[in-house]
């Protein structure tokens, strides 16, 4: 008993320091302080509307208890309460009352909605805010802000000027929609200027996909999920530039011996912090047989031991052909951007997928088609990853088998069946055979 209440004390006490963070002074967040036209307007809608809710709640609660207490059993009394069943006075009332609450909540949160969404005039700020896996990018598409190769990009931290009207363009890096591979919910607020808006790349494709006369999918497994008779198979485009690396570049570039077989580590473009601990401590094992290159993330790079067939660096882009051209085994995460320039390079894979994440749906395709040699990060040691690259180098007939099965998996000819399936699209909505037989017949 002494335990119970110790338990809902110490709840209770989370509960108010919760509230009293709440009503911290000069709180960044803080949308019941609106400081721009558009928070104004949802705090007009906001106020009246809990109020509302509010009311209704202290009503329907005070009934509750008040029946409670007043119909409880007591000594003596036997027999079911008076009943109200039939009253038809009491059921048209409670019927008409939420009917009138709902249009009264209604018109102006719809009036809101409108006027919310209607785009702004006069001196505006275009900016285009995209919305990556792990971090916001901020375009500034005005031709004012062009600065020669393109508009002028911020990442995490959002510029505007004191007074003058902004349009933010929310939008999901196309990557994470068009391949899944990084498809998350990006949230975006900011408490004081305008209310949450949710980027939801996953669910744009759930929604379009009934009206859309073509949709593309990357693996077979996919197929059952879309219209059968709209659905194609087409892999994933990757960069035309992947595909003419060269490989005395990379060696050249990087020191390493043009006779020692080359392992290629990577994390992805934000790098994997538990991959590169195992990768550091695995690399005085690995080097007895090849050079490592390892890639680490920007920001993720890690203590290593300092030896001639062992190079670290944060992110590569212009020199990553060449360094894939001339990996003899790369290990990665699971990304589907990383896993279909190394399938369509034919490249042997160890893939270590981001745990509870979309990467192990990826990775286990590619175990399915032998494709890839898949090893779970829970399970993951130094001599493990060390073994299991070794036996891949001293393979050459495994090393082919999941090359030729990766290729299989994903056409280097994505681009042009995407482009394909467009095409076809395009034809269907120009001329469609039943909607001239109906313009026909007027």
């Amino acid at each position: 008993m002494r335990k119970l209440r110790t338990v809902r004390l110490a709840g209770a006490a989370a509960a108010l320091a919760l509230l009293l963070a709440s009503c911290a002074e000069n709180a960044p967040q803080d949308s019941l302080r609106p400081a721009g036209p558009y928070q104004e307007e949802i705090h007009r809608l906001f106020v009246p509307v809990f109020w509302v809710a509010a009311a209704i709640f202290f009503l329907v609660q005070g009934a509750l208890v008040y029946f409670l207490y007043r119909y409880r059993h007591r000594p003596g009394r036997e027999g079911v309460p008076p009943q109200v069943h039939g009253n038809t006075r009491l059921e048209i009332a409670w019927t008409i009352a939420p009917a009138l609450i709902l249009a009264f909540v209604a018109v102006p949160t719809v009036t809101t909605i409108f006027d919310l969404a209607r785009r702004p005039s006069g001196d505006v700020l275009h900016v285009q805010v995209v919305g990556h896996q792990w971090w916001w990018e901020f375009r500034y598409t005005d031709p004012a802000y062009d600065t020669g190769q393109g508009p002028l990009t911020t990442a995490n931290q959002l510029h505007v000027p004191v007074g003058r009207t902004v349009e933010l363009t929310l939008t999901a890096d196309p990557q994470d929609v068009l391949g899944a591979g990084n498809a998350v919910i990006h949230s975006f607020w900011a408490g004081r200027l305008f209310g949450k808006q949710d980027v939801v790349p996953g669910l744009a494709n759930r929604l379009l996909a009934p009206v859309a006369r073509r949709v593309t999918v990357t693996f077979r497994e996919s197929l059952p999920r879309f219209p059968a008779d709209r659905t194609v198979v087409t892999g994933n485009p990757v960069r035309p530039e992947v595909l003419h690396g060269d490989p005395s570049r990379a060696f050249a570039r990087f020191g390493f011996e043009t006779d020692v077989p080359l392992v290629v580590v990577t994390g992805g473009g934000t790098g994997a912090a538990a991959l590169n601990e195992v990768v550091a401590l695995a690399t005085p094992r690995l080097v007895r047989s090849c050079s490592v290159l390892h890639l680490t993330g920007r920001g993720k790079s890690v203590t290593a031991p300092s030896l001639d067939r062992y190079r670290q660096v944060e992110f590569l882009v212009e020199e990553m052909p060449d360094v894939l051209a001339a990996a003899e085994v790369v290990v990665s995460r699971a990304g589907l951007g990383t896993l279909t320039e190394l399938a369509v390079l034919g490249k042997p894979m160890v893939l270590v997928p981001m745990p509870r994440s979309h990467q192990e749906a990826n990775a286990a395709a590619f175990d399915r088609a032998d494709a890839a040699v898949v090893l779970r990060q829970d399970q993951l040691t130094p001599d493990r990853l060390a073994e299991t690259v070794e036996r891949l180098l001293e393979d050459r007939d495994r090393r082919a088998a999941l090359a030729a099965n990766a290729r299989r998996l994903m056409p280097d000819n994505a681009a042009d069946l995407v482009a394909d399936a467009v095409e076809e699209a395009a034809m269907a909505a120009t001329f469609r055979p039943e909607e001239g037989r109906r313009r026909a017949g007027r």
